[in-house]
């Protein structure tokens, strides 16, 4: 094995069991060696960003990047960062390059919905959630946050029927039973909201 590669895996595996300080030197070795290895820069970013270094985290993952561009869950972890640094804005932004390489990937959906919302887009945040939902219709998580931000857009009945499918597929929702009952409660319902607040506290 190449001494690179061996150093890299012997990284990873460090990084793995929790040995982040030894994973780090690893790294470090390699891009001593190979500055512009992409799965090292990225590991290392992702590192970073585990030991409270977000700065040092999105520069590695930009570097990887540049370096190879057309990974996919090297933008996810770009958006990731950007997203802990209260860049929404820019977060969207790289989910949305992450998606053009994986279209598929349900969970990049969700989270551009997120950035989308907190970047109070909520039409655009609609479209990324219900894209969640559509590609994961077993996913509670994804119905709850379509009806949330559903809720938010106004168009209460159709929230209320997202926040119903998250609480079918997953029972023990509690704020999203609380959320139900908010919608049903606006809609005129107020047996039905009860029933969700009810539910709520059990």
């Amino acid at each position: 094995m190449h001494p690179v590669t061996n150093t890299l895996t012997t990284g990873f595996q460090l990084h793995q069991s929790g040995q982040l300080a030894q994973a780090e030197n690893a790294y470090r070795q390699v891009l001593a060696r190979d500055p512009a290895n992409a799965e090292t820069l990225h590991l290392l970013g992702l590192l970073m960003v585990q030991t409270g270094r977000p700065h040092d985290a999105l520069r590695l993952i930009l570097q990887a990047i540049e370096s190879d561009s057309g990974v996919a869950v090297y933008h996810s972890s770009a958006a990731m960062v950007y997203m802990l640094l209260g860049n929404a804005a820019q977060a969207a932004a790289c989910y949305r390059a992450a998606l053009q390489r994986n279209p598929n990937d349900a969970g990049d959906w969700q989270n551009l919905g997120e950035a989308l919302e907190q970047d109070g887009k909520l039409a655009e945040a609609e479209t990324a959630f219900r894209r969640a939902a559509t590609l994961q219709p077993g996913s509670a998580a994804a119905h709850a946050r379509l009806g949330a931000v559903l809720e938010r857009l106004d168009q209460l009945e159709s929230a209320a029927a997202e926040l119903r499918q998250a609480v079918k597929l997953d029972p023990n929702l509690a704020p999203v039973h609380r959320r139900l009952g908010s919608v049903l409660e606006k809609l005129g319902q107020p047996n039905a909201a009860r029933i969700s607040f009810g539910r709520a506290l059990s």
